[in-house]
């Protein structure tokens, strides 16, 4: 699964709007919607997502890969 597709799954999940996860998250609305469309993902974002979700930096690099 790539990146973009498990972090709008894990949203839908807690049911956030991508403002209400880009503010738990410290980033920015369009940083969420870029993620989820595959558009980008920086390492702040990486690490944000990590904590938030308490998943691996590997994991969440690894589903970003795919994206490419």
């Amino acid at each position: 699964m790539k990146l973009g597709m498990w972090l709008r799954n894990k949203r839908y999940e807690l049911e956030l709007t991508q403002a209400e996860l880009a503010k738990v998250l410290g980033l920015t609305p369009v940083t969420v919607s870029n993620i989820e469309t595959g558009k980008y993902c920086g390492r702040k974002s990486i690490y944000a997502l990590s904590r938030f979700f308490k998943v691996s930096i590997k994991e969440l690099l690894d589903l970003k890969n795919e994206d490419n």
